[in-house]
């Protein structure tokens, strides 16, 4: 039983697809204190991967390996966790800030949350294709402090 499989049935069934990577692993925590060790089959990879390498100290590496081998992820893996968190936490946490700044009375605090999220994503040196890609990676994570704004 792979850990992938377990956070995409977490993922499809539990969250409707609509939860962000913290709500995927609350929710894993909250299974597997129950010992519920429901998953779906396994899927078969239709994205392309690339590979990449980078440097970080060496304290930072075997922190982040301890905490993915508990969760038996792979490095790959928790590496791609990883980078989604990063994209949410920058995209949506940035469009906040601007949306929080300005001071249009013309629109709601979502309104004007979601128009500098959109602006930024919009004004990326990168293709439509991408740009499309960051809007679906960041939109659960975008949908959550929207519904927090109210």
């Amino acid at each position: 039983m792979k850990i992938t499989d377990k956070l995409d049935y977490i993922h499809v069934v539990d969250l409707a697809g609509e939860g962000t990577i913290s709500d995927l692993f609350k929710k894993l925590g909250e299974k597997d204190a129950k010992g519920n060790k429901n998953v779906l089959p396994d899927a078969v990879e239709q994205s392309e991967m690339r590979t990449t390498s980078l440097r970080i100290e060496a304290s930072l590496l075997a922190a982040f390996d301890a905490v993915s081998s508990r969760f038996e992820l792979s490095r790959n893996e928790a590496f791609a966790y990883a980078v989604e968190l990063y994209l949410n936490t920058l995209v949506n946490s940035y469009a906040l800030g601007v949306s929080e700044a300005s001071e249009n009375s013309d629109m709601t605090k979502e309104q004007s949350f979601s128009n500098a999220r959109y602006d930024l994503i919009d004004n990326l040196i990168c293709d439509d294709e991408v740009k499309h890609s960051i809007k679906i990676l960041t939109n659960a994570d975008a949908y959550k402090k929207a519904q927090e704004l109210k």
